[in-house]
């Protein structure tokens, strides 16, 4: 006899215990979105200055990969939550520049780690696993609108007493990261990492955390029989099976992921540029970021379990690449207001559509990987994205912009087609059936 985990009303005490288990992270993260959104904002800046951030988060991920089943998740949150405070209090109290570097390195040390766990370590029953898996989004799409907020406030209205940006945010920083070390109590490992390290009371206790039971029922012991034959289906393979299985899988979702990443901060370098000839940027950054931040809720909230996660990607791929391949051509066609003003709206069309399809390259990192490599690759990903982002803020000036808003939109169409013809269909899917559904080649109508 089996469970059905596909009713959602038996998964639901499941589903929130794991939720609420991320929070914490969530909180991090979204100090993240602000940081990111900051540094690439940001006018004349040094190169270091813009890209220190992503480099540290690189370095973050690196450190997260080493850290899993050597210490329980809330202990490396609450390490997260430290150094979120640090940047919060370092940003708040001086505006000089070599503090306020420093400040931004330990922010994305922390966003880094929080990141590669909050990914690799989400653990759902299959009919909300799409919610769970993509909290991260929301957390990033949550600070890049709070930023884009206070941007507004401090250009539009007056103050009287000399409080900068960086410093207000800094403040903010250190009220998320102390929620932040607060909710770090609530965190819950996967069960996963305990099996892997042959720990299965440790994983029996997590199967009983997530689904909030103080007694075990006939539900955790077919939960926990399911994760312990993944795990053990999975130790049969050898290591180069398992990285042979996460090869293409690797390629398809980094792929999809790094144009999503840049489609978040590329709208920055129009509308700096437009901001000597149009005076609404402060405006259009703060709709920008309510819209992105707007798609991802709807997307993490509802259609990821509902709708499922290729037709949200194929949607959200088609659509955002239709949107900058636009951006591109008026920007090409003439140096006037009217024409920067319908690039500006077709930026906000485009982070709507970015936004909805964000997440769901998280749910697949979460669904894709064997569970001994899953954070290898969940790092290899979150390298590539930013060092795509660290290239892409080499450049700067009218041509570059133009050239990468048609390398977004084309990179966008490549990701429409990957998901179309390679990346499978998950909804409700148990984990070891998602894997296997990836190591398929060829996944049209899947």
């Amino acid at each position: 006899m089996t469970v059905d985990y596909g009713n959602q009303n038996k998964a639901k005490p499941f589903n929130t215990r794991q939720a609420k288990s991320l929070w914490a992270g969530v909180l991090i993260l979204t100090t993240g979105g602000i940081k990111s959104l900051e540094m690439t904002f940001i006018q004349n800046p040094s190169y270091f200055d813009k890209t220190a951030w992503f480099f540290a988060s690189m370095v973050g991920a690196f450190i997260g990969y080493l850290l899993p089943y050597k210490f329980p998740n809330k202990f490396i949150f609450m390490f997260a939550s430290v150094l979120t405070a640090i940047d919060g209090i370092i940003s708040a109290s001086t505006t000089d520049i070599a503090p306020y570097e420093a400040s931004s390195f330990l922010n994305g040390l922390a966003c880094g780690m929080t990141l590669l766990i909050t990914i690799s370590e989400a653990m759902s029953d299959s009919a909300h696993r799409g919610r769970v898996s993509s909290l991260d989004s929301l957390g990033l799409t949550s600070g890049m609108f709070l930023y884009s907020v206070f941007n507004y406030i401090f250009f539009n209205v007056s103050w009287s007493v000399n409080f900068q940006l960086s410093q207000q945010l800094g403040v903010l920083a250190i009220v998320f990261s102390v929620l932040a070390f607060i909710l770090s109590f609530k965190a819950v490992d996967s069960p996963i990492s305990h099996l892997i390290e042959s720990d299965e009371c440790g994983a029996f206790q997590n199967v009983m955390d997530l689904n909030g039971e103080k007694c075990a029922s006939f539900d955790t012991y077919n939960h926990f029989e399911e994760l312990k034959n993944f795990v053990v289906d999975d130790r049969r393979l050898s290591g180069g099976q398992r990285i042979g299985q996460g090869i293409l899988p690797f390629f398809e979702i980094a792929t999809v992921r790094t144009f999503f990443t840049l489609s978040s901060t590329s709208p920055i370098f129009f509308l700096t540029w437009s901001s000597s000839v149009l005076n609404r940027t402060a405006f259009a950054i703060i709709i920008y970021g309510a819209v992105r931040m707007l798609a991802a809720c709807l997307s993490q909230s509802i259609l990821l379990d509902k709708l499922g996660r290729k037709p949200v990607l194929l949607l959200s791929t088609l659509f955002s690449g239709a949107a900058f391949i636009l951006v591109g051509y008026f920007m090409m066609a003439s140096y006037s207001i009217n024409h920067i003003t319908i690039t500006l709206w077709l930026l906000v069309c485009s982070q709507f559509f970015a936004g909805l399809g964000q997440g769901v390259s998280s749910v697949y990192m979460t669904e894709a990987f064997a569970p001994h490599v899953k954070h290898l690759f969940v790092f290899l990903v979150l390298v590539v994205e930013n060092i795509a982002v660290v290239v892409a803020l080499h450049f700067t000036g009218y041509n570059f912009v133009q050239n990468l808003s048609y390398a977004i939109g084309g990179g966008f169409i490549i990701s429409f087609l990957i998901t179309l013809f390679f990346l499978p269909e998950t909804k409700k899917m148990s984990l070891k059936d998602a894997m296997d559904r990836f190591s398929k080649c060829f996944s049209i109508g899947c």
